[in-house]
């Protein structure tokens, strides 16, 4: 944070005062961890009116306690330099799996260290809204009309039947393996995730075989509030399959994306040559 240039000072001793205080200049900032907020130290002694030093007890007893200057403050956080989890591995001389103070894109983000206590231990970010907004569903039903949209889109009530293909499933996430140089997401790991029902789901994919109308019900949602992180915008999703249909809702400045895929049978995956990436919060 910048200092302020200017500030109005306030308690000062009156003209006739025997004794001051007087302070030297703030010391460097000095950090015992990164991330963490600094201190900075100066010198502080009581004089008399001509500059001599005395004991500090003339002004203490001589003026009042608001009016004895800070000898300590706090000053900016130290960015942690790490970049990546063999990095802390090695530097920090830990083998503690947990969360970590990482460099990325020049600022300080939570990292999930996994596995360090091996030779090549992996990045993970861990998703504070967890697995009831991080979640990839193959919707399991289709219409038996496959050419209608009922109910307005809703697949409530629908008159569907039991669709039997073998990719139907649903994966919630509380964690996403990240690769931190390139802040790309490997959707295919499934470390820190629940299976809901049926098969594995990759992260920010869904799809359907419900209907061939524009009417998608496989579900996804990416919500990385409290991260730190977002969703670049250069990402984006194509349909994959027979009819596909990708219906797409980006909030909280890519935060957050909402995904309804569907078709006959069809899928939406993201982009096959950019991938899923992430970057860093301008603010």
């Amino acid at each position: 944070e910048r200092p302020t240039e200017v500030q109005t000072c306030q308690n000062l001793p009156g003209c006739d005062a025997q004794f001051v205080w007087a302070v030297g200049t703030w010391s460097e900032c000095s950090w015992a961890v990164c991330g963490k907020k600094g201190r900075q130290k100066r010198s502080l002694h009581c004089q008399d009116r001509e500059g001599n030093r005395v004991r500090k007890k003339m002004c203490k007893n001589g003026l009042p306690k608001k009016m004895k200057p800070k000898r300590k403050r706090k000053c900016a956080k130290k960015l942690c330099g790490y970049h990546s989890c063999l990095d802390i591995q090695q530097r920090a001389n830990t083998t503690s799996d947990g969360e970590y103070q990482m460099m990325l894109g020049g600022k300080n983000v939570s990292i999930f260290c996994h596995q360090m206590n091996t030779t090549w231990p992996k990045e993970f970010l861990t998703l504070p809204t967890g697995e009831a907004e991080n979640y990839s569903e193959m919707y399991g039903m289709r219409l038996k009309a496959a050419d209608t949209c009922p109910n307005n889109g809703s697949r409530e009530n629908c008159p569907c039947v039991e669709d039997e293909s073998p990719r139907v499933g649903m994966t919630a996430w509380n964690k996403i393996n990240l690769n931190v140089t390139s802040l790309s997401i490997n959707p295919y790991d499934f470390t820190f995730t629940q299976q809901l029902h049926g098969m594995v789901v990759p992260y920010g994919e869904a799809g359907d075989c419900y209907s061939m109308a524009n009417c998608p019900q496989g579900k996804f949602s990416i919500n990385l509030t409290g991260t730190g992180l977002r969703v670049a915008p250069f990402s984006g999703w194509i349909g994959v399959g027979n009819k596909p249909s990708v219906w797409l809702q980006r909030i909280q400045e890519n935060q957050i994306v909402y995904g309804k895929c569907g078709g006959y049978c069809g899928t939406c995956e993201p982009d096959h040559y950019r991938g899923l990436k992430l970057d860093v919060l301008p603010y």
